[in-house]
């Protein structure tokens, strides 16, 4: 074989392992999106951009200090979905989590607690700024004015907790989750503190 043959061989071998190796950049790099979407799907909740409960969980269960834990329920959102459609719940369900992020400071934690609820919680706050921010959020909700088709309000119920330290997160969960009471015809809310 002359150097010319030998040459063009190992140029279509070259081109060979390059081809390979822009194969293989290509699947890792879909493979590294791929997990990242994953990833991120564990922690985001799709519908409404908020953490999920377990990456809240997660998270919550290292803060220390002071803070306050808000329960928010959406009122009557069962009666959305039967009435008007899951398409029109999915967008309530959308805008409440936008709200809920424009109103939070930037390492307050809100997550999707579960359906219809969330869960917000402010770090160095105590029980008053969490029932300072569930007023201002309920104002802001009703500003929105999320009415449906059926022409009902979306009204939102919110329990607040917050302690000083030493209480476990689950205790100061319950304690918002066991204040929140229906916005609607009530003009007072239950309320709880925990620690001291």
């Amino acid at each position: 074989m002359n150097d010319d043959a030998r040459l063009t061989q190992l140029e279509a071998q070259l081109h060979g392992i390059q081809t390979e190796v822009e194969f293989l950049r290509r699947a890792l790099r879909a493979t590294c999106e791929l997990h990242a979407r994953e990833s991120a799907a564990a922690r985001i909740d799709q519908m409404t951009g908020c953490m999920t409960r377990a990456k809240f969980e997660e998270i919550a269960g290292t803060v220390r200090g002071t803070f306050a834990v808000i329960m928010i329920d959406l009122d009557h959102f069962k009666q959305i979905n039967d009435t008007d459609g899951h398409q029109r719940g999915d967008f309530v369900l959308q805008r409440i989590g936008q709200l809920l992020r424009d109103n939070c400071r930037e390492d307050d934690i809100v997550a999707r607690y579960g359906g219809e609820e969330f869960i917000v919680l402010l770090q160095r706050a105590d029980l008053r700024r969490a029932e300072d921010w569930a007023r201002r959020f309920r104002k802001t909700l009703e500003q929105e004015n999320l009415a449906h088709p059926s022409q009902q309000r979306v009204t939102a119920s919110a329990g607040c907790a917050a302690t000083m330290g030493g209480k476990e997160m689950s205790q100061v969960i319950g304690a918002a989750d066991a204040a929140r009471v229906p916005s609607e015809g009530r003009r007072s809310r239950s309320r709880r503190r925990i620690g001291g």
